[in-house]
């Protein structure tokens, strides 16, 4: 996941080492058209948002206040009125009253409405900070909406660090951004109520079917992250291995086709080269060769030889789709010509000392966090895991040792960024690509620092279109947009232990080696480093 600031950077240069360089995308006429008013629109686009923050906040306090109305008239009309019915059903009469008379101006359905009552009681009285960013435009409501769904593994006593912690990272990062630190974090403050949720949940498995009306069903399946995210790589894997058989058949057909009409017309006395065949051939489409292939195949005295794989047109979707159901009911099980892949990361001192609150969780893609004990019964089974070392002060990653992956550095920058790098993006990077800051077209180095995570679309956005980017070094990327506006993206740190010292002056490059500290420096910064075993499981069996 990537952590983004606004604002510039910097990033000392040591003597030898090359300066960090831009690289901007392609630049076009068109990207000049409107230009200085697409600017201005910003500049309204963001007082419009700072206005719709002050008066979303003022709404927010606002409700709290219906909700203490409520909370007076409940507590004077508990015995004069209503006798011995339950306090928490005679504040839901006037809490409902006061907030219909609201919904009426609104148009907003009472009950909706109620529950927004809600969050701004919540939000109001044990997040404040809260309330005041997004008065000043620093978030938005659907940041605080994220914050507030989890908190219910949180005492009340851990709400302020809870809050305060995720209000810092909130005002930099998108609304999915937050809502999943927001996961991490409850099950690093929370860690024993989070355990205890974890196998609580994992009670709940089930598989459900729902009908639909045109002869579909959608079948729902509830099994645990790992799991369900194995099942996914292994579709996922399935399905693009059957559409590069698919796209090899189209291929060969195509030549065959352009040989089969090669043939006929030689026999007819007509001289056609066979790149002319092959372009007639291609252009005509393999769903019309097909039948035009089977005309000159049965002139020629031989049947059609069009492989059905190369006229297959069904989407990645229904590829998915039919490879899962297929599985279910004609596989073998344990018989798959693809296995599935998932990584998980384990903080081996809360292996060593336990996981209590305030403790790291283990992640699932380095991004969701998953009940520890059976991320320890994965990895007991995994054939295969790598050593991450992280700085135990910054959480930021130094060093990742592997054991059996043939590519290291890849591994490394997989494991160091998590996520898409660009300004907002949530794609894990196990599903992304390792992108060239610097182009390596353009002498650019294949080395850590001129390496980062983007997902498919963002990696082809960064060439295309005139979005300048710098790698900064140590994962950190500086964009400058279209329009002017300068983002800095920095990988997000893995969870430090709370006794970490303090920080010093000594410098890591990526594979650990210090460079301008001494050796007392060295020794104070690796103090108790954390190392953390990222577990690539195969197959994963169901452990129930």
């Amino acid at each position: 996941m990537a952590t983004t600031t606004k604002g510039k950077t910097s990033k000392s240069v040591h003597p030898g080492e090359r300066a960090p360089r831009a690289t901007t995308g392609r630049h076009s006429p068109a990207d000049d058209i409107r230009a200085d008013e697409a600017r201005e629109k910003l500049d309204d686009f963001t007082q419009l948002r700072r206005d719709r923050g002050a008066a979303e906040a003022g709404i927010v306090r606002l409700f709290a206040t219906v909700y203490d109305i409520a909370t007076e008239r409940t507590l004077a009309a508990m015995n004069e009125t209503f006798g011995s019915k339950s306090q928490s059903k005679v504040f839901s009469w006037h809490f409902t009253s006061l907030v219909s008379e609201f919904a009426i101006k609104t148009n907003d359905s009472p009950v909706a409405l109620r529950n927004r009552a809600y969050d701004a009681y919540e939000l109001v009285r044990s997040f404040p900070d809260w309330v005041t960013s997004i008065e000043e435009g620093k978030i938005d409501l659907p940041h605080a909406r994220a914050m507030l769904r989890n908190t219910g593994l949180l005492q009340e006593d851990q709400y302020a660090k809870y809050g305060s912690r995720l209000l810092e990272y909130a005002e930099t990062h998108s609304v999915g951004q937050t809502a999943a630190e927001a996961e991490r974090l409850v099950a690093e403050i929370a860690a024993e109520a989070f355990e205890k949720a974890c196998k609580e949940a994992r009670e709940d498995r089930f598989v459900r079917i729902r009908h639909d009306s045109f002869g579909m069903a959608d079948i729902h399946v509830r099994v645990p992250s790992e799991l369900g995210m194995a099942v996914k790589d292994k579709l996922d894997k399935e399905a693009k291995a059957l559409r590069d058989i698919n796209e090899q058949a189209r291929k060969d057909a195509v030549h065959t086709i352009a040989a089969e009409i090669a043939q006929a017309a030689s026999l007819d006395g007509l001289a056609i080269d066979s790149n002319q065949a092959t372009g007639a051939s291609a252009s005509a489409g393999l769903d019309a060769d097909a039948d035009a292939d089977a005309d000159a195949a049965t002139s020629l005295g031989s049947e059609p030889a069009v492989d059905p794989a190369a006229t297959d047109s069904r989407t990645t979707d229904q590829i998915r789709a039919d490879i899962l159901i297929e599985t279910l009911l004609c596989a073998t099980p344990g018989e798959s010509r693809v296995v599935a892949n998932i990584n998980l990361t384990i903080p081996a001192l809360s292996v060593l000392e336990g996981r209590e609150d305030g403790t790291a969780p283990a992640l699932l893609n380095g991004m969701h966090p998953i009940s520890f004990p059976e991320a320890c019964q994965l990895a007991a089974n995994a054939p295969s895991w790598q050593r991450v070392l992280n700085d135990p002060i910054s959480g930021h990653v130094i060093a990742v040792t592997p054991y059996r992956p043939p590519q290291p550095m890849r591994t490394f920058i997989q494991v160091r960024d998590r996520s898409c790098r660009f300004p907002g993006c949530m794609r894990p990077a196990t599903h992304s690509e390792i992108d060239h800051t610097h182009p390596a077209s353009e002498g650019g180095e294949t080395s850590i620092d001129n390496l980062a995570v983007l997902c498919r679309s963002h990696h082809v956005l960064k060439h295309e279109k005139p979005w300048t980017v710098i790698n900064l070094g140590d994962g950190v990327l500086e964009w400058r947009t279209p329009l002017g506006q300068v983002v800095v993206t920095e990988p997000m740190p893995y969870s430090t232990r709370p006794d970490a010292p303090a920080s010093n002056s000594a410098n890591a490059n990526a594979y650990g080696n210090v460079t301008g500290a001494s050796a007392s420096d060295v020794t104070k910064k690796s103090a108790r480093p954390e190392f953390r075993p990222t577990v690539v499981l195969e197959d994963v069996p169901a452990p129930f």
